[in-house]
């Protein structure tokens, strides 16, 4: 029998005794004695009755408290995934175990967490990692080839990493196809300026429907269909202590190489300038007469052959030819970075070849930056991710003449320009523009480095 039909069960019997001993009362009459029998019967069917309403009112309360503990259970499970799910929500997921530094200048990675341990390498500013595992005061990371242990003062994790990106690091448009047109407008109809290689990285400077604007230089950008870029922050790796000392022992070499041309260009030099006075004290020495000169300017013979009006037009280029190649300009051992710069800015207007390092002819970004330095003699490698190792690195709010600021794109280095001061740089831009002159923070620099002071 179900619970409810015995609740109803023992309100009938209940109804029925409560009937029967009312009727029992309304007959008796005044004076008569009462039955043992009869109240026995009377008094435990109020027992009885009584019984059933406690049981009842336990019953309810019971009921109650077990709506009340399931209600409460509920709930609690609810709040329970309600702050599950907000937990799992991630806003930058690109970002979930990475962290980014948040300071001015590199911070040094260790072998423990201790901060008399060997150091391992650096990572710069805006420099990304995996984290291995977060301590209470020390992170264990990965990035590049460095793997150790950074002050969790000096990072910061997750979604706040990704906030820091959005509000310290640029943006760039990875091409993710093997050639991807550049239009002049955001419309597949609009003229095409320009075809890009996959894997190249550009900074974005407008973002539509369906299209992302890349610069191209400063002066010139253009629309990429959304569908075929990759869309990130431009951040760098770190770099080990083994890269560094490679770097160092490359540009001590190059400086021995580089010392090495110099002196014997000067010994060249020196043989070269004795040779003309050796020639003219012959000449002196065989002096003609008066006579002997004067006869030839009387003759119109010379005056009139064209062959010698003519001669000079012809060798001209040639005596040019080496100012072309070499600078006159050679600074002294002395120069500061001021002479430098001006000196850099002596080649605006010439063109831009990629892998060149030809202040006349042509040269890319760190094959300029190489050459100049070397009229200065510093010994640079042709690489924009090499030489951000050399020199001092300087804060942005520090730059001076002559310092070197480094660009990335997809995470490393990628181009490199000389500051001459008052918010320009001069650099090798690209085939369009070649040399020329351009806004410091045309895109944010995330390097300076300092080689030669004022």
């Amino acid at each position: 029998m179900s619970k409810t039909s015995k609740k109803a069960a023992v309100a009938i019997l209940t109804a029925g005794f409560i009937a029967t001993t009312a009727f029992s009362y309304m007959n008796i009459k005044a004076g008569e004695v009462y039955d043992d029998s009869s109240i026995g019967i009377s008094s435990a069917l109020d027992r009885y009755v009584e019984s059933v309403q406690v049981n009842n009112t336990n019953q309810k309360q019971a009921d109650s408290k077990e709506k009340t503990d399931t209600k409460k259970t509920e709930q609690k499970k609810q709040t329970k995934k309600k702050k599950n799910t907000k937990k799992e929500e991630c806003k930058y997921p690109q970002f979930k175990d990475k962290c980014i530094t948040n300071v001015t200048d590199s911070v040094n990675i260790r072998t423990s967490a201790d901060e008399t341990s060997d150091i391992v390498g650096t990572l710069p500013v805006n420099g990304v990692a995996t984290v291995i595992y977060k301590g209470r005061d020390w992170t264990e990371i990965e990035s590049g080839s460095c793997k150790g242990y950074i002050k969790n003062d000096f990072l910061v994790f997750g979604d706040e990493a990704g906030a820091y990106a959005e509000n310290n690091c640029s943006k760039v448009a990875i091409v993710e196809t093997e050639s991807l047109r550049v239009r002049e407008n955001a419309n597949e109809d609009a003229n095409c300026l320009t075809m890009v290689a996959g894997g190249e990285s550009y900074a974005i400077v407008d973002q539509v429907t369906g299209w992302v604007g890349i610069a191209l230089d400063e002066e010139t950008f253009g629309y990429v269909s959304a569908d075929y870029v990759k869309i990130d922050f431009a951040l760098n790796e770190a770099v080990s202590v083994e890269e560094a000392e490679a770097a160092e022992e490359l540009r001590k070499q190059q400086e021995a190489e580089e010392a090495e041309r110099l002196r014997q260009e000067a010994e060249a030099a020196t043989e070269e300038t004795e040779e003309p006075t050796e020639a003219l004290t012959e000449a002196d020495d065989n002096e003609p007469s008066a006579d002997e000169t004067e006869a030839p300017t009387e003759e119109p013979t010379y005056t009139e052959e064209p062959t010698y009006t003519e001669e000079p037009d012809t060798e001209a280029p040639d005596t040019e030819e080496p100012t072309t190649e070499e600078p006159a300009y050679v600074p002294s051992s002395g120069s500061t970075g001021v002479d430098l710069a001006n000196f850099a800015l002596q080649f605006v207007g010439n063109p831009y070849v990629y892998g060149g390092s030809s202040l006349t002819n042509g040269a890319d970004c760190s094959g300029f930056v190489m050459a100049v330095y070397a009229e200065f003699g510093y010994s640079l490698p042709h690489s924009a991710g090499m030489q951000s190792c050399y020199g001092t690195e300087v804060s942005l709010s520090e730059i001076e003449p002559g310092d070197l600021l480094f660009y990335s794109y997809d995470g490393s280095i990628g181009h490199v320009a000389i500051y001459v001061g008052g918010g320009t740089i001069v650099h090798a831009s690209t085939e369009a523009t070649g040399i020329k002159t351009s806004s410091y923070d045309y895109n944010t620099p995330c390097k300076a480095v300092r080689i030669i002071g004022q």
